[in-house]
């Protein structure tokens, strides 16, 4: 089967971590957490683990990882890790009282389902613009079938998952099978507390300059449209320099760099950095989006937002818009480089009354809290 010849190792090793989870007594108040697969660190649980340790001083949190080097400078600073493929790590997980993830048990374990005597709680990735899990569009093969049932076991059986908005917590509950959605707002979104947030290196990102951000969704397949092409990136790189203005292109994390965006002066592609985006975005004076959630978490920093669905008539094709796109989201739209170019070269309508209007009701209605208190609420809930 498709699932057996991707991970073999892993699936034996979760089913043994099932048996053995009847057996071995969990020690109360100790939570392991990690994200992306076990690789970096980041998401919500990055920021909900470094508010445990650093702030409340809990050390019962503690950090899986598969990633050495990350491995390496968690345990530089005396903060609490273990290494995946280590018998401390397999220990950690049968013994801990709750498991937290931001996506997957894979982040805590060894496969993407991890079944069993565990308690577990999802951060989540994102609030949703398309489909996701079980509200994607019915399986067409039979891999894909047991793929979304054992998805659908395995969300039905979280502890409870964390989201940010009373008006999409439906959409939440049908994506993930699991009426147990707790609105709290995410952790990594507490901008204002500054003192735990500072781990990576943005020294790429020039100082006393107008950035721009390009961070579009992860697509499945390729639905032959680009939203960029190299004469029109040359002419864009022109006007950036003249401007002294940047323009950072961030792929997803699953996806590689883009085509055509090397040799550029102002335009400068980090996709291969993994950079944490969460860091990144404060840097941000416009973020230039498509369907990303990321536009979500960049409203609490009420700076502008340019919507870039170049090729929305072919992906909605293919996955679910599952919010009224042009109603709930404040725009502008673009849907070519050249309206790109044109909302890029003047920003003047970001500061036109009716714009800020709609921003403001785009935040609130996708962000119930602005406080900067959503570790605290999420690290409460999860300790109860």
């Amino acid at each position: 089967m498709y699932l057996m010849k991707n991970n073999p190792g892993g699936i034996l090793l979760n089913c043994l971590l099932f048996l053995l989870s009847h057996l071995i007594r969990k020690q109360k108040g100790t939570f392991l957490i990690g994200a992306r697969s076990g690789e970096t660190f980041s998401e919500n649980s990055k920021y909900l683990y470094l508010y445990a340790n650093k702030i409340k001083k809990n050390k019962n949190f503690v950090w899986f990882t598969r990633n050495r080097s990350l491995f390496n400078k968690l345990k530089e600073e005396k903060l609490p890790v273990v290494f995946a493929s280590s018998f401390q790590g397999f220990y950690k997980i049968l013994i801990s009282e709750k498991l937290v993830v931001a996506a997957c048990p894979r982040e805590v374990s060894y496969f993407r389902y991890l079944f069993g005597n565990f308690k577990i709680i999802q951060l989540s990735h994102g609030n949703a613009i398309k489909s996701v899990d079980c509200l994607t569009p019915k399986s067409k093969t039979f891999a894909d079938g047991i793929r979304k049932s054992l998805l659908k076991k395995q969300y039905s059986k979280y502890d409870f998952i964390l989201h940010t908005s009373k008006k999409t917590k439906k959409i939440f509950t049908k994506s993930f099978a699991n009426a147990k959605v707790k609105v709290l707002g995410y952790p990594r979104n507490d901008f204002r507390k500054k003192s735990f947030y500072k781990y990576e290196n943005l020294n790429f990102i020039p100082l006393n300059k107008k950035i721009f951000l390009y961070a579009p969704t992860y697509r499945a397949k390729d639905y032959g449209k680009t939203p960029f092409h190299k004469k029109e990136l040359y002419e864009l790189d022109k006007f950036l320099k003249e401007k002294r203005y940047y323009l950072i292109l961030k792929n997803h994390s699953y996806e590689k760099v883009f085509p055509n965006s090397t040799k550029f002066k102002n335009i400068l592609d980090i996709s291969e950095k993994k950079t944490d985006i969460a860091e990144l975005l404060p840097k941000i004076d416009v973020l230039i989006t498509d369907y990303s959630s990321v536009c979500f978490d960049f409203s609490l920093l009420k700076k502008p937002i340019i919507f870039y669905p170049y090729d929305y008539k072919k992906y909605e094709l293919h996955e679910k818009i599952v919010i009224d796109y042009f109603n709930d989201l404040p725009g502008p739209f673009a849907y070519n480089e050249k309206e790109l170019f044109a909302l890029i070269s003047n920003l003047s309508w970001s500061k036109k009354r009716t714009y800020l209007d709609k921003y403001e009701k785009f935040m609130k209605d996708f962000n119930d809290f602005t406080d900067g208190k959503s570790c605290e609420r999420t690290y409460n809930e999860i300790i109860k």
